[in-house]
């Protein structure tokens, strides 16, 4: 009797063992599935601004690509205008020399004319990339929309003909004219300005970044 007295009081000692193994091991195992949980949600989160980071990233690299092509365009084709409008004015002034020969006088006015009409092409290249601009047509690498400032028209004027024949540009717009290329994409934006470098006398035109006009979009001036 005491022997099985002694054998039941055994067996009740290791099942409140297990029990009270079992039990701690459940307390255990709650706040390490807490735990795991906002690991993962943490983890999540991290991945989600990591991908938000790298689309504004992206967008960045698209648009600034974007202004640095137009940019030089325009860049260039301003200052090929410039160059033509020089040599327009040499030959005109060629013209009025009253000693050279007619035959020479008749080359120098299709030289005048041709020039012209080379600088006349310039001008329309200018109005071609006013609407390839609006259009965005060489930045249309991704799904998403590019808006976009317009471009301003070119700052001169051709005056009508005189009695030497087709008259070089002259300048209609204040002195400190300028450039300002803009456009935006995913809340990020790039801009430039293109101006001549000081004065209306100096006819060389330069490009620098510049600060964009973040009023006309309503977005971030920064990509921080």
């Amino acid at each position: 009797m005491q022997k099985h007295t002694k054998q039941g009081y055994i067996s009740k000692i290791k099942s409140d063992n297990f029990l009270t193994k079992k039990n701690n091991t459940g307390s255990i195992s709650i706040p390490c599935l807490i735990f795991f949980l906002m690991f993962c949600y943490a983890g999540f989160e991290l991945f989600k601004i990591a991908k938000s980071w790298r689309n504004l990233v992206t967008s960045q690299l698209i648009i600034d690509q974007c202004v640095a092509h137009y940019v030089k365009e325009i860049q260039e084709n301003l200052n090929a205008i410039e160059q033509l409008n020089k040599k327009i004015i040499w030959n005109r002034h060629a013209l009025l020399v009253s000693s050279l020969a007619p035959q020479i006088k008749v080359a120098l006015k299709v030289s005048l004319n041709s020039l012209v009409v080379l600088q006349n092409i310039k001008i329309a290249t200018h109005k071609k990339i006013q609407i390839q601009w609006i259009l965005q047509s060489e930045c249309k690498k991704q799904s998403s929309p590019i808006a976009s400032l317009p471009i301003k028209n070119l700052p001169w004027i051709r005056p009508p003909n005189d009695l030497i024949g087709q008259r070089p540009l002259k300048w209609a717009k204040e002195p400190n004219f300028q450039f300002h290329i803009q456009n935006y994409l995913n809340k990020r934006h790039s801009a430039a300005t293109i101006k001549r470098g000081g004065n209306v006398s100096n006819e060389i035109w330069s490009a620098h970044w510049e600060e964009p006009f973040a009023n006309h979009f309503n977005i971030r001036t920064s990509i921080h």
